[in-house]
């Protein structure tokens, strides 16, 4: 079932995943999405950024093309929910993509404080809102916004302003959250203070690995531009720098997550791994490069999963509970 608009929500959800864009919620939650749904209770997935892409405002180039075919993407992300068998609801805003003048600058942290901006977390908190009442649901699941994308970040702070209205938990963006030292940074960032033992502290963990990794994500994603082989060799030492130097010697920020504690809790999704590797394979226009593959994408799940529990063979989703 997809919903045109908040109001037409008619069914009662527990737990509503909000998703920025189309595969977002998908790939960081799907397991648990399929987990609840066998267990016999409904998901809803609501995407926010769904609008169509302006003509006037399309970037142009091979680069963009998997961002802006936008009822592509819908029929991916409409096979994506019956593969799991979640209910979904697209909200009418432009990607960061069409808002911004330049694309890359969707990762610039300092756009954040501009007016537009804060009046769009104001419409997004609005329609989170109307959404949690028309459904009823109990707990919002939100992106911690781990990748810096603007778009991520917008919708963890107009959802976060919810707290204490409505149970928050917080969902670790991917694939970004397969490199711990961006989830640290993050988690400065918001203020959040990591539990040194429950942090991707295991045996699993390989910093060499993790930047190789890093980089070739980076260079596999088509709009960023950054798939020439000269670059591999800075933007490795440029990732080293910023660990050692930043994310090792940033204090804890006072974020909007600074004075709430917040528990980890890590769920076994392994008995719906398959289900959630094919709706992730669903969005054919976001798979790119050596991630590409069903096979990939499981051993990546797999590393990810490995830090998460002592068990080797299963695969965890984990997420961040705000304790009221």
């Amino acid at each position: 079932m997809l919903f045109p608009c908040p109001e037409a929500i008619d069914r009662r959800y527990g737990m509503v995943f909000v998703s920025p864009h189309f595969d977002d919620a998908v790939i960081a939650c799907g397991g648990l999405v399929r987990r609840r749904i066998k267990a016999g209770h409904r998901a809803l997935i609501a995407t926010i950024f769904s609008a169509d892409a302006p003509e006037k405002k399309k970037p142009h180039g091979d680069a963009f093309s998997g961002i802006t075919n936008t009822a592509g993407r819908r029929r991916e992300e409409a096979a994506a929910l019956q593969r799991l068998g979640a209910d979904g609801i697209w909200l009418p805003y432009a990607d960061a993509v069409y808002r911004l003048q330049r694309p890359f600058l969707r990762y610039a942290p300092t756009l954040f404080g501009r007016r537009d901006q804060r009046l769009l977390i104001h419409r997004l908190r609005s329609d989170l809102m109307r959404i949690a009442a028309r459904s009823g649901c109990r707990v919002l699941c939100l992106p911690m916004g781990i990748g810096q994308h603007i778009d991520h970040r917008l919708v963890f702070e107009a959802g976060v302003s919810l707290a204490g209205s409505i149970d928050i938990w917080l969902y670790e963006d991917h694939p970004y959250a397969l490199f711990p030292f961006l989830l640290q940074f993050r988690a400065k960032s918001i203020g959040l203070r990591l539990p040194r033992r429950r942090t991707d502290s295991g045996p699993a963990f390989d910093k060499t690995a993790a930047v190789d990794r890093l980089v070739d994500l980076l260079t596999t994603i088509p709009s960023l531009q950054l798939n020439h082989p000269p670059l591999k060799k800075p933007l490795r030492l440029l990732i080293r720098v910023l660990d050692a130097a930043v994310v090792r010697r940033m204090p804890i920020l006072h974020g909007p997550l600074y004075h709430r504690r917040c528990r980890p809790l890590v769920v076994d999704v392994t008995p719906h791994v398959e289900i959630k590797l094919d709706a992730i394979l669903s969005y054919r226009s976001q798979l790119a490069g050596p991630f590409a593959t069903r096979k990939r994408i499981r051993q990546a799940m797999q590393i990810h999963s490995s830090r998460l529990h002592h068990r080797p063979q299963g695969f965890f989703e984990r997420y961040w509970r705000l304790r009221p």
